[in-house]
């Protein structure tokens, strides 16, 4: 049994990565999704099993895919073992392929004041002498807000805008493949981003779910310890006086309250990503069904006004259940979709709650009041 999940596992990773390599995201991220699945129910099944180990890695590099596959990103990645070990075409290594994030403001519903924030930290020192920026720039910028808003889509976002190069690193990875050497890997990072960066290419290393490299813990072996210091240090490095230094760390969290007091002084910037207001959630209900025919009778407005509390994610999910109905009834004489009417939204969401409470956006908001830095 499990040397069939194993091959298993390991058919729908290769599907996945023939998808990606052709442009297929949905089905390249389903094939991920079913390795991630297969593999977790080994490792549950045979909880002693000696490979498990190397399950749960190959587990973690699926779900990184995903996330960039959902950024419409590739990534670059300096991690590197020195090892030797011979590397897989999912491992993360050292690779020389730049591809530009695919993502356009546009693509950003909303949000206008957190974009405002990143064009003056990031676009701007592009564009104008840096002589007349005297006192340098943020070179920390923090995003925070309920998950499912927007973070991740904004960097994505701003990286095209500048044609940046974009560094992903995955706290997940980085604890738990390069314990012993995380803070070498770290260090390699920030090395190679200060190489590429410059006023006309910068270089932005980001940092998703940043309070896992960046939190209050009570207790850390020394290897962590080393990590976080050499983290400390580079982004210190960043804004050194005298520098003039086109590198950005921008780090993306769920749980800005875990955030260790010293690397929260780091993030110069500390902008709270909300859910959306009334306004975008009319803009997205319209982005995300514009692929779809709608019959006459849908009114944005009044959806706007049902899905208060919703967060972008919600509002997206919302339209795909509805595109799953259209489906559902597809007709086959016809050979063609149905219109998706007023009454096909209103009976998704009868079943659908937001993913975020307010007494969790109240905490935000409070927090924000206390550390934000916009």
């Amino acid at each position: 049994m499990a040397s069939e999940l194993e091959k298993i596992a390991s058919k729908y990773a290769q599907e996945a990565l023939k998808s990606e390599r052709e442009g297929l995201r949905d089905k390249a991220i389903e094939g991920y999704s079913r390795a991630i699945e297969a593999l977790l129910k080994l490792v549950k099944l045979y909880p002693d099993y000696p490979l498990n180990k190397v399950y749960m890695e190959k587990a973690l590099m699926y779900q990184q895919r995903i996330r960039m596959l959902q950024m419409g990103l590739s990534f670059e990645s300096v991690f590197a073992s020195d090892s030797g070990a011979k590397t897989e075409a999912l491992e993360v290594s050292s690779v020389s392929r730049e591809e530009r994030p695919n993502v356009s403001w546009d693509d950003v519903v909303g949000l206008e004041d957190v974009k405002e924030e990143l064009r003056k930290a990031i676009i701007l020192p592009t564009k104008v002498d840096p002589e007349k920026l005297p006192l340098g720039w943020p070179t920390g910028i923090l995003l925070f807000g309920p998950p499912g808003c927007g973070k991740t889509l904004i960097v994505a976002a701003v990286a095209t805008e500048v044609n940046a190069h974009l560094f992903y690193v995955d706290p997940a990875l980085v604890v738990s493949k390069w314990l012993g050497e995380s803070e070498k890997n770290v260090a390699k990072v920030f090395e190679e981003a200060r190489r590429r960066a410059s006023r006309s290419r910068p270089a932005i290393i980001f940092i998703d779910e940043v309070e896992a490299l960046t939190g209050v813990f009570s207790n850390e072996v020394g290897g962590e310890a080393r990590m976080r210091s050499q983290l400390l240090n580079e982004m210190d490095g960043l804004h050194s006086k005298g520098k003039r230094l086109y590198v950005y760390v921008v780090g993306a969290t769920n749980k800005p309250w875990l955030l260790d007091q010293a690397f929260l002084r780091r993030f110069q910037k500390r902008i709270y990503v909300p859910p959306p207001d009334f306004r975008t959630r009319v803009e997205l209900f319209k982005h995300y069904t514009k692929g779809l025919k709608l019959a006459s009778d849908v009114d944005f407005e009044v959806l706007a006004q049902r899905t208060e509390g919703y967060t972008a994610h919600d509002i997206e999910e919302v339209c795909r259940e509805v595109q799953f109905r259209l489906i559902d009834d597809f007709d086959l004489k016809r050979g063609e979709l149905r219109e998706a009417c007023m009454n096909d939204f209103l009976d998704v969401l009868s079943k659908r709650r937001p993913s975020v409470s307010k007494e969790l956006v109240k905490k935000y908001m409070e927090w924000n009041e206390k550390y934000g830095a916009a």
